[in-house]
């Protein structure tokens, strides 16, 4: 089948912000569409001490894409910490402004025992549609406890964005 007919006749007209990362879940910026620049963000929220489970937009992670607007400015995904929602957290991504994202973690612990979360984050430059290899300084993880609770890292998602889901 010959594409080349099709060169130059669609145009997406996707916004600038929306999950566009060809390897996690997360949030992308198109910085240049002309280039095809690129910055990806991913949160990985953990049960801390544990065994990291990548949001792998390839591979079954345990992460569920949970919510979207028609316009991609607000979506949400849930990880599946433990089977059968016991322990999940809701990532959502929210519109502040034409520049900026609000980026709110919400970590559920519905077992019986105490548990400590762990957030994680991955950011990449992808310029001229190509990724580049750095090494990144080593960052600490955000830790939460608390059992029975929903823990927010974002009290300003629910009164400006709603809940996921």
């Amino acid at each position: 089948m010959n594409c080349n007919a099709l060169a130059g006749t669609h145009d997406l007209s996707l916004p600038e912000w929306g999950p566009y990362g060809k390897r996690f879940f997360g949030i992308s910026h198109i910085a240049d569409h002309r280039r095809g620049t690129r910055f990806d963000f991913t949160v990985i929220p953990a049960i801390y001490r544990r065994q990291l489970a990548v949001p792998d937009a390839l591979r079954p992670a345990g992460y569920l894409p949970w919510s979207v607007s028609p316009d991609l400015k607000n979506y949400c995904y849930r990880q599946q910490l433990e089977w059968k929602d016991r322990i999940y957290c809701d990532v959502s991504f929210a519109e502040i402004d034409a520049h900026s994202r609000l980026i709110a973690c919400e970590c559920v612990n519905h077992s019986e025992l105490n548990t400590d979360f762990a957030l994680h984050f991955l950011s990449s430059l992808v310029p001229d549609g190509k990724p580049l290899n750095c090494n990144a300084p080593y960052a600490k993880p955000h830790l939460l406890s608390g059992n029975g609770t929903r823990l927010r890292l974002s009290e300003a998602r629910r009164s400006a964005h709603g809940r996921c889901g």
